[in-house]
């Protein structure tokens, strides 16, 4: 049950709210909801309401929402408040302010709040201790995924049946053009060296590049496609353990595919891929690359179409749009110069990719009937602002 804090509807227990305009209506337990029409206290000579004002306003919110939280005389702290103000307001607006509690822990609140217009729109939005958080879980779920990838690296003669396979699929699709593509760069060094310094950076930096702006600029579709990346590492370690595939660059020399990265310049070691007897790959071999069969899917091809649909609404103009299209094209092409995989690859990471969004909505759905059924949201009709806001796609 919310704990009772009838008495502080209104202006929190603080006049000073009251002076700025805002007023507490309703509040259930973790969560609690105002309406702001700023004041000309609230406002700069301009008209425009003050962004220091929008910090006291949001810490108003947190606070009465993680009062709803605890329990009488208990007590948790934040440690810091982050807020951006997306778009101006003016003195006589009529806004929807809602404070909620993410999570609560022992000593730790994690709490956020918004700020929207009438057209149900961010005007601002804050969090507390909110990036820290992130930033902990999602390196430690990226290590988790590099640990496990490698843990369940498969045997070779599977890895190579399975490349077999992929080969046949692709002569039976009339797409088996990779050693062709390969074949018609090998005699540009800068070329191929280009490629191979490529596929070793701008895979890792362009997703952590989306991730921060997302999160600062949309913060509901960050949690969206977080999550869809999250999910898409589980399904990545699930397929790398169930289908091991020798890349072509592993292939035996009868294929016709160059090892880039051990006869060309590149940022990582340049050494050739030995087999023992038994055709495992020698330790050193594993030191450097840990699982040389974790090529379905393509987490590269992935990684970078997240990055664009993760990144399309904050991208105006139509010049960055093109670029952005054209960025896992060109990474499309870099997997298949460079020999690190098969073409299908890429069709292994779209389905990742489709399979991990669909799973994150799903996950959305699910929380919503928890919270519902928890008494943590409130009902459909109590707040423009809770049911019409627009979901980031």
């Amino acid at each position: 049950m919310p704990r009772n804090l009838d008495d502080a509807l209104g202006d929190g227990g603080m006049p000073l709210l009251a002076q700025l305009g805002l007023t507490f209506e309703r509040y259930g337990a973790g969560w609690a909801e105002a309406t702001w029409t700023p004041t000309e206290l609230a406002c700069n000579p301009l008209g425009a309401v003050h962004g220091g004002v929008y910090g006291v306003i949001h810490d108003a919110a947190m606070n009465f929402a993680a009062s709803s939280a605890l329990e009488r005389g208990d007590r948790a702290a934040t440690l810091d408040l982050s807020y951006q103000t997306i778009r101006s307001s003016s003195s006589g607006d009529r806004l929807a302010v809602r404070g909620e509690v993410v999570r609560l822990s022992t000593s730790v609140a994690y709490l956020e709040s918004t700020v929207r217009a009438a057209d149900a729109e961010f005007v601002s939005r804050a969090t507390r201790f909110g990036w820290v958080g992130e930033l902990a879980v999602l390196s430690g779920i990226y290590f988790s995924y590099d640990l496990l990838r490698d843990h369940v690296a498969g045997p070779t003669h599977v890895a190579f049946q399975h490349a077999k396979q992929i080969v046949a699929a692709e002569r039976f699709l009339h797409l088996y053009w990779e050693r062709d593509i390969q074949r018609a760069f090998l005699h540009i060094d800068w070329f191929i060296a280009f490629w191979n310094i490529y596929y070793g950076t701008v895979h890792f930096v362009v997703p952590v590049v989306a991730l921060i702006w997302i999160y600062r600029k949309m913060p509901a579709r960050y949690v969206r496609w977080r999550t869809t990346l999250v999910l898409m590492f589980a399904l990545a370690v699930l397929s790398f353990w169930v289908y091991p595939l020798m890349p072509p660059r592993v292939m035996p020399a009868r294929y016709g595919f160059v090892d880039t990265a051990a006869q060309y310049y590149n940022f990582g070691p340049q050494v050739r891929i030995r087999l023992d007897a038994k055709g495992r790959p020698d330790h050193e071999d594993v030191e450097q690359f840990g699982n040389l069969y974790a090529a379905m899917p393509s987490f590269h091809v992935g990684w970078s179409t997240w990055s664009v649909l993760a990144l399309w609404p904050l991208v105006r103009r139509r010049g960055a749009k093109l670029l952005l299209v054209l960025y896992p094209l060109t990474i499309l092409f870099c997997i298949t110069v460079t020999a690190n995989h098969w073409l299908l690859d890429a069709v292994g990471g779209w389905a990742v990719l489709g399979l991990g969004y669909s799973g994150a909505r799903g996950v959305e759905w699910g929380l919503a009937a928890i919270r519902s059924r928890r008494g943590l949201s409130p009902p459909p009709s109590a707040s423009r602002a809770a049911t019409s806001a627009p979901v980031d796609a």
